[in-house]
């Protein structure tokens, strides 16, 4: 390879970071493609940059270092800053669609069984009617809580601390009801 030919790639390279760090931003961007952006720079494999203790870094290597310890601090400020909210968003964001029989049931057949994704059995319903949730022991008989309101396009609690992997179906008051459930 020529030497202006090598000097021109590796121009083209940091041109593209320089570019990348005005338009990118974290927030913007997944970081499995902020990572393909950043560190793909066509025919150029490493740009060298000296480090404080003096041997050589590409861009690349400097760019993994930067992103892994970005992530890092990222997962940390997550997990540090979590709050019921951010617990609340991930359970409604795992909601599945119900529709129930003509007597109220959902599952029409069958059970759900409580996940790891919520504490608590939520429903949404798309009018305002009442929910009983009915749990179903590995042995013994089946019981239901009471019957609680629910408001129209609202979360409602269904089941409060329900415990991963419980088996229960739901009853809603009216009969065909629609909306939303998370557990």
């Amino acid at each position: 390879m020529n030497v202006a030919g090598s000097d021109a790639t590796h121009l083209r390279g940091m041109q593209a970071a320089r570019q990348l760090s005005r338009h990118i931003s974290l927030a913007e961007i997944s970081l499995s493609n902020l990572i393909k952006r950043f560190l793909y720079f066509p025919g150029c494999t490493a740009l060298p940059v000296r480090a404080k203790g003096g041997e050589n870094l590409s861009i690349r290597s400097r760019a993994a270092r930067v992103l892994a310890a970005a992530a890092l601090a990222a997962g940390g400020l997550t997990a540090a800053t979590s709050t019921p909210a951010t617990a609340a968003t991930s359970c409604y964001g795992s909601a599945k669609s119900i529709t129930t029989d003509s007597n109220g049931r959902w599952p029409v057949s069958g059970y759900a069984y409580a996940t790891s994704y919520c504490n608590d059995i939520n429903v949404k319903s798309i009018k305002q009617d009442s929910v009983r949730t009915c749990f179903v022991p590995t042995s013994g008989n089946v019981w239901c809580n009471a019957d609680r309101t629910l408001y129209a396009n609202t979360w409602g609690v269904a089941a409060t601390d329900v415990k991963d992997g419980t088996k229960f179906y739901l009853i809603i008051g009216s009969g065909n009801g629609e909306g939303l459930v998370a557990y």
